[in-house]
């Protein structure tokens, strides 16, 4: 358990200033990975609770009013919180993203930005154009 838990933290690259949602119950297994790392690391824990909005829309939101910087999601929730991260990225920055597995084995879980004819000036501009744009 040792072992796991000192690889976590690194896998995670956790650092006292990290905000870590624990999104898992106590009762799931993974909740050990969103648990022990952070204590390990003196991060700090932020414990889900009832009223935790799950729509993707108000989801980012509130990633960021509470400042988490580590979230471990269920897969499904992942997939669907990702892909409406992606559509309003296309809506209302007009920002491409692609789904990972688009690149490959192993790509998953991860969002790709695409671009496509865009000058150095448009690329330039991406970190503006993308933010606030979470849902």
């Amino acid at each position: 358990m040792a072992n796991f838990v000192r690889s976590a933290a690194d896998v995670l690259a956790l650092a006292p200033g990290d905000r870590v949602l624990q999104f898992c119950s106590i009762g799931f297994d993974v909740s050990v990975m969103e648990v022990f790392p952070t204590l390990l690391r003196g991060a700090t824990l932020i414990p889900r609770y009832p009223g935790l909005p799950l729509a993707a829309s108000a989801f980012s939101p509130w990633l960021e009013e509470h400042g988490i910087s580590v979230a471990i999601l269920p897969s499904g929730y992942w997939h669907v919180w990702a892909a409406e991260v992606a559509r309003a990225l296309a809506e209302q920055r007009g920002v491409l993203g692609l789904p990972g597995s688009y690149f490959g084995d192993g790509q998953e879980t991860h969002l790709r930005i695409a671009f496509a004819n865009a000058g150095l000036e448009a690329i330039a501009e991406i970190p503006t154009r993308l933010q606030g744009a979470l849902p």
